[in-house]
């Protein structure tokens, strides 16, 4: 069953605000950290949700998960950093 893009937005959005309350909890005053560490997160997250379900079962093995986790990484730092999005 494929869910709807609505509640696929929604469930990304509160994975979001939930990692980047936790990495704001853990790292307390160094900011950079919590931030770089949420970026890395929700990176992953979002690679493991775009990758095809075929390739799902071993996604740690998978290099397309690899580049899109990197390449996600890279954009949601430099957002951050650009545009002083802060934790």
């Amino acid at each position: 069953m494929r869910r709807s893009f609505l509640f696929q937005l929604i469930f990304i959005l509160l994975i979001q605000v939930a990692i980047n309350f936790l990495c704001s909890i853990v790292f307390g005053a160094n900011v950079l950290a919590a931030q770089l560490t949420s970026d890395a997160l929700i990176a992953l997250v979002f690679a493991y949700i775009m990758l095809p379900p075929g390739f799902r079962k071993g996604w740690y093995k998978q290099e397309a998960f690899h580049k899109m986790a990197i390449t996600y990484f890279l954009i949601f730092t430099v957002i951050s950093l650009l545009f002083g999005v802060m934790i």
